[in-house]
């Protein structure tokens, strides 16, 4: 007797998912370095940093982004009239007032609603296999998804606090020591999306997820091994361009 052969989850996450990028931040540990344009936009080997972020996550698969923007807008926006077309789909949104991560990515996901979207920080870059975060995406029916990557020293980073079945217990403050640091990178059901308060200042960290999870949301860590790098302080921006060198080896051209 013959069995039948299950269908293969697909490792893409198709077309029902938008990429949200939360570049609006002030940047303030870097006006030292670069105060003429926003923290993500700082060049890194030629290119913005977060232009090495869309083509990424484009192999990765996603090709329509929002970029929600607010200090410096204008450098940004011109920077993306500009930009040579090489197939993503980009628009921007500019915060009147900031809003916090939560109330920026709910300001991006309302003008176009897709059924899923996945968040990422315009100033740091997971160089990963997203391939499970996908199949696990597509296997569960989790609200949504938190990025962890593993690190030996987990001092500069929250770390994230997860069950065996990978339910989220908490995110922890920075500590010395191993640990799975929070990526920033987040898939959501537009279910979850919804619930966000619209034009309310909110962070996701320290304010949507605690409650979430005493509503007893389903969210779920995915965590995924690979070179991390946020250019968050100077001296990390300082390591952008050999971080890319050095992980990035079909770019060692440019």
């Amino acid at each position: 007797m013959s069995l039948c052969k299950q269908p293969a989850i697909d490792p893409r996450p198709g077309s029902d998912v938008i990429g949200i990028i939360l570049a609006g931040g002030m940047g303030t540990r870097l006006q030292s370095v670069r105060s003429d344009c926003p923290k993500p936009f700082i060049p890194c080997r030629g290119k913005p940093f977060i232009d090495w972020v869309l083509r990424y996550f484009q192999k990765a698969g996603v090709s329509e982004f929002v970029v929600s923007l607010g200090h410096l807008a204008n450098v940004a926006i011109d920077y993306f009239e500009r930009r040579e077309a090489d197939g993503l789909r980009i628009s921007t949104v500019v915060e009147s007032h900031p809003l916090g991560t939560a109330g920026a990515v709910r300001f991006a996901w309302d003008g176009h609603q897709k059924q899923a979207a996945i968040v990422l920080n315009g100033d740091s870059l997971l160089l990963a296999d997203f391939s499970p975060l996908w199949k696990m995406w597509r296997e569960t029916t989790a609200d949504a998804l938190v990025v962890g990557v593993p690190q030996t020293d987990a001092s500069r980073y929250g770390t994230l606090t997860y069950s065996a079945t990978q339910r989220l217990l908490a995110f922890e403050e920075k500590r010395p020591g191993q640990g799975t640091i929070n990526a920033g990178i987040y898939l959501f059901r537009a279910s979850l999306l919804a619930t966000i308060p619209v034009e309310v200042p909110l962070s996701l960290e320290r304010d949507l997820f605690p409650a979430w999870l005493k509503d007893g949301r389903d969210i779920r860590v995915c965590v995924l091994p690979g070179p991390f790098l946020d250019i968050g302080l100077p001296e990390s921006l300082a390591a952008a361009d050999e971080f890319l060198r050095q992980n990035w080896p079909e770019e060692s051209h440019s």
